[in-house]
C-alpha cells in the first residue's frame, strides 16, 4: 500500500478499534482522547496536517500500543506512515489490522531506522512532521496541543516533555521538554525524539537525519535546527508529549561505548563548523565531561565497574576542580578499594 491515502479521523472511539491482542485498562486500550471544548481555533483556522511517522523492524511486543496511541488521538488531520523493514514476527498481520487508519505502509529492507523516517517524511504531505519509535506511545492529546501551539505562532520546531517508563509501562519520571540551543544540546540533554514535531519545509534548509550516525542521528539534527532556528522558531513547550519506553533494546539505552565516541564526533562537527566562538574550549571540556559521567553511570548499571571507573577518571581528567571532581574521585577510590578483583574482570 504504498500511495498516501486521505480521510477524516476525527471523532475515533475505542470500539471503532480492532480488539488488541493484549489489553489493559487506560490510555490507549479502554481511552480514547475526546478534545472536548479545550481545543478549539479561531474563526477561519483549519487543523495543520501532521505526518506521522513509524519506523518498524520485528518489534512487536509494543507496537500495537504505539499504533492505538497515534489513532486514538482523534485528530482530525492525521497522516499515520508506516515503514516497515520486512518484519517477520507478526507486525505486517498487527499494521493490516489496523490498516483501515493507516495512510500509507510499506514493508521494504531499509538502511535502519533512520533511513526508515528519513524515506517516510520524504512521501509525507503534512505541514507538521513527527516519528514515533514502536516501543514509545503519544499521550492522550499530544497532536491537539502540537497544532494549537502551531497555530497561535507557526515554528520550526517543537519539543515537549516526556515521560520514561519502564518495559511494563510503570512510570519511572518524567523529563521536561529540552532547549534547540546547539550548546544546551552539546552538553546536556537533548529535545526527546517523540516529543518532537517539525515544520515540513524546514527540511529543505536543515536536510535530513544523518544516515553515518547510528546512535545521535536525531541529536545532531536537533543540534543543526537549532543552529537555524533557536530561539524564535525552534522552541520548548514543559508539558509531556509522549512516553519513552527504557528497555534493553531501546536504542537510546543501546549503545554504550560506541555511542560516546560518536557522541564526541558530534561535538568536533560543531565546533569545526562554528570556529567563531570565543568559549570553543569550554564547550569541548563541559560536553566531553558530561558525557563521560553519562557513560560512567551506565556501566554502573551493568555493573561493569572498571569501565565505570575508566570513564569517571575521563570525566576527571576533563574537569579535574570543584564539587564535582571531588565525588568523581571519591567513587573512583571507592571501585579501587572495595572491588579491585572485579573491575580487573570487567
Amino acid at each position: 500500500m504504498p500511495e498516501i491515502r486521505q480521510f477524516e479521523q476525527s471523532g475515533i472511539q475505542v470500539s471503532d478499534l480492532p480488539v488488541p491482542e493484549k489489553s489493559r485498562d487506560g490510555w490507549p486500550w479502554t481511552e480514547a482522547f475526546d478534545p472536548g471544548e479545550e481545543f478549539k481555533l479561531a474563526g477561519g483556522q483549519s487543523w495543520p496536517k501532521i505526518s506521522i511517522v513509524t519506523p518498524s523492524y520485528n518489534r512487536i511486543r509494543f507496537f500495537e500500543e504505539t499504533l492505538r496511541s497515534v489513532i486514538l488521538q482523534g485528530y482530525p488531520n492525521l497522516e499515520f506512515i508506516i515503514m516497515d523493514a520486512g518484519s517477520t514476527d507478526g507486525s505486517i498481520e498487527l499494521i493490516k489490522k489496523y490498516e483501515p487508519w493507516i495512510a500509507s505502509w510499506v514493508s521494504v529492507p531499509d538502511g535502519g531506522q533512520t533511513d526508515a523516517v528519513n524515506k517516510g517524511w520524504a512521501k509525507a504531505t503534512g505541514e507538521i512532521l513527527g516519528w514515533l519509535a514502536t516501543d514509545d506511545i503519544y499521550l492522550p492529546g499530544t497532536l491537539w496541543r502540537v497544532a494549537m501551539e502551531y497555530r497561535k505562532s507557526e515554528f520550526a520546531a517543537l519539543a515537549g516533555g516526556t515521560d520514561v517508563v519502564d518495559i511494563d509501562g510503570l512510570f519511572i519520571g518524567r523529563k521536561g521538554g529540552k532547549s534547540f540551543e546547539p550548546e544546551s544540546i552539546l552538553t546536556g540533554a537533548k529535545p526527546g525524539s517523540p516529543a518532537s514535531f517539525y515544520r515540513h519545509d524546514i527540511l529543505d534548509q536543515v536536510g535530513d537525519m544523518r544516515l553515518d550516525l547510528t546512535y545521535n542521528p536525531d541529536r545532531e539534527f536537533a543540534i543543526r535546527i537549532g543552529e537555524k532556528f533557536w530561539p524564535d522558531m525552534a522552541r520548548t513547550v514543559s508539558e509531556p508529549f509522549s512516553a519513552f519506553r527504557l528497555w534493553d533494546e531501546s536504542i537510546t539505552g543501546a549503545g554504550g561505548r560506541a555511542a560516546v565516541s560518536e557522541r564526541i564526533s558530534v561535538v568536533d562537527e560543531y565546533l569545526a563548523r562554528n570556529p567563531e566562538l570565543s568559549n570553543a574550549g569550554g564547550i569541548r571540556t563541559l560536553s566531553l565531561h558530561r558525557i563521560y559521567i553519562s557513560q560512567a553511570k551506565r556501566e554502573k548499571e551493568v555493573n561493569a565497574l572498571g569501565e565505570e571507573l575508566r570513564f569517571r577518571l575521563l570525566a576527571f581528567f576533563q574537569k579535574p576542580t570543584g564539587l564535582g571532581a571531588a565525588k568523581i574521585l571519591a567513587r573512583a577510590l571507592q571501585l579501587l578499594v572495595k572491588s579491585p578483583s572485579r573491575i580487573g574482570r570487567s
